[in-house]
Order: C-alpha cells, then structure tokens, then sequence
C-alpha cells in the first residue's frame, strides 16, 4: 500500500494572482469543501474501491514525494498554497516502505554495488509507476525532495514519458564521489570515520537506533526536532515530534535502502550527474541557501544537460526549505506550476 494525500479544488479560500497567493475573507470551508480525499491508501497489488481514480484528464498534476526519514506531513506548511492553482490536483505520497505506507521486507539479492543500486532503485521506481497507473495519472509534474529528489530524477530517466517538469528539491547523489570522503575523514578523524562506514555499511540507520532505545527512543527525536525545528511554535513542534516518531518507530523497510544507494559520506554510487544528461523533460533545482547540500552539483550538471534548466536558492533556509521558508518556496513552486499549465 501507498500512503496518498490527494488534494483536488473543490473550493478555495486561497487565490492564486499573478504568481501570488492572496488570502480571502472566507475561511469558514469545510475539509470537503476544500478538497481533501479521505482516501488515505493506493493498493498495489490490485485496482479496487481504496483507489482514487483521476477522472479528469485536463488536469495538471503536481506529485510530491519525501525525503529519507521523512513521511508526506513534512509538507504541511505547502499544501495549502500549492493547492489553489487553478486547474491542479495535488497528490503527496509516502514511498513503499517509508511514513505509512507498508512496510515490506528490504531485501536485496544482487552482489556488486552497481546491482544493487540498480535493485533498489527499482524496488521505489516501479512502485511508484503502479501508483501512477493506478491513478491514472497520464502526465505529472514530479516534485522530490533530497533522497526523494534523486528518486524522482532516476523515475524520470526511466519513464520520461510520464513527466512533464522534474523539480528536484536539495536532491541527493549528484556529484561524483571524488576526495569527499577523504575531507570527512579529516575532519572527524579516521577512528570516528571508519565507525560510522563500519555502521552505515551494516544498515544501522537512525531509525533502527530510535528503536533500539525503547522507552528512550522519543527523547532523541525530541532532540533533533526541536534543535532543527526551533523556529516552529510549540505546538507544530510538538505534532512534528509526534509524527517523526510514529513514522520512524514501524518496522524498518525502505530505510535500508541507504546504505545500497550512497557510500558512506551520501555520496551517490551511482551519480546523478552522470545521468542527468539523459533526461527529457524541463528540470529545476531549488536549495536552501544554507543547505548542506552543494548547489554547484547542480549548476555543472546543468550545464551538460540538453533541457531548459535552472538553479533557484530559497533565501533563509536549509535542507528542509519546504519548511524553513515556506512562503518563499512556495512561490517558487508556483512559478513552476504556471510555466508548466501555459506549455
């Protein structure tokens, strides 16, 4: 099963003018007014009654997927927003084997790294392309974000026909594996380094720690969310504590996937910027401006890509930009939304 959040306009106390979101005097529309689908799950294994079927194929569609570790609710700050371009229907899903989608066994057989990248790629790329069937979903705009950014860049390789734009949010695995690690290693010493690539090689994740420590586990997603996530009000921290949690303390599936992607250091084994050229489709990359992630990977590749390209920083942000700055991004995913409905 896949964890979906479908968000259609069925009403709107948002506008969207010129590139801007304008609030209206009503606020007092229902949750079905507004267009949220109770439907929570999209079956894999067969088309039934607990699939939403797209039975308006004009519609632009605007497909969001997470990050590791992360579940569809860390976009809570941009749903509503995004939702209120007129002629879009918003879709936010939790790959297989992460947030609340189900949990099967991560099992890979291949022996070679390159193998197994390409097996794991697959075990979320193929999923997500049965999801899209079964939406019939003829075209997408697909939006992910860091190891949900490199996914979508692989989906799109793949299945080019189905993407119509690819924004890549502070994407994973672009540069290629050059003196990072030995930089790292220097920083943090030898000893520290070869621990944590002893650990990382051996699937131990952050999750799988958080459940080893039992009764102790909630304390230290407390630590991070309100070290990371300062800046929210107490009670969005709180929620967002609560929902890390829950998401990350379910049997570990998709987490594993990990270590098969990125050498220690997440590094990609396979590099984006290797493949990238290859992709058909219009393609945006958004960083925070304080974002551990290096947007110069992406300014080179885009300059051997053959698409129209651009490189966007959201000001006062890092990684997570979608929720440091919100009204920023947002905008920037808008200006996205609207290029692509005047194609």
């Amino acid at each position: 099963m896949i964890n979906t959040l479908v968000i259609d306009q069925n009403g709107n106390d948002f506008a969207i003018e010129n590139g801007n979101v304008s609030q209206s005097k009503n606020l007092s529309l229902t949750t079905n007014e507004l267009g949220y689908s109770p439907i929570s799950q999209t079956q894999l294994s067969v088309q039934s009654n607990t699939t939403t079927i797209n039975d308006k194929p004009s519609t632009k569609n605007l497909v969001i997927c997470h990050g590791y570790g992360a579940g569809l609710g860390f976009f809570y700050r941009n749903y509503h927003d995004l939702s209120q371009v007129p002629g879009w229907r918003i879709y936010s899903i939790d790959w297989l084997g992460m947030g609340r989608s189900s949990r099967p066994k991560f099992t890979i057989k291949s022996h070679t790294f390159d193998e197994s990248v390409e097996e794991t790629e697959k075990f979320f790329v193929d999923s997500l392309e049965k999801w899209r069937q079964l939406h019939n979903i003829e075209k997408m705009t697909l939006l992910g974000h860091s190891l949900g950014g490199y996914l979508s860049a692989v989906y799109a390789l793949k299945y080019p026909d189905r993407v119509e734009r690819l924004i890549l949010v502070s994407p994973g695995g672009i540069p290629e594996i050059t003196d990072g690690p030995e930089a790292i290693k220097n920083r943090i010493g030898p000893t520290m380094f070869n621990v944590i690539s002893n650990l990382w090689n051996a699937d131990i994740t952050p999750q799988l720690i958080m459940r080893w420590a039992g009764p102790f586990g909630p304390s230290l997603v407390n630590r991070y969310t309100t070290r990371r996530f300062a800046y929210l009000d107490e009670q969005d921290q709180f929620d967002l504590h609560d929902y890390l949690y829950n998401i990350s303390s379910t049997p570990g599936s998709g987490e594993f996937a990990l270590s098969r992607i990125f050498a220690p250091g997440a590094f990609a084994r396979k590099p984006l910027i290797n493949r990238l050229p290859n992709l058909k489709m219009p393609t945006t990359f958004l960083y925070g401006q304080q974002d551990w992630m290096d947007y110069r990977a992406a300014v080179e590749a885009s300059k051997k890509m053959k698409v129209p390209t651009k490189v966007i920083r959201i000001q006062d942000a890092g990684h997570h930009l979608y929720l440091d700055n919100p009204i920023d991004f947002n905008k920037a995913i808008v200006t996205e939304m609207l290029e692509t409905s005047n194609v």
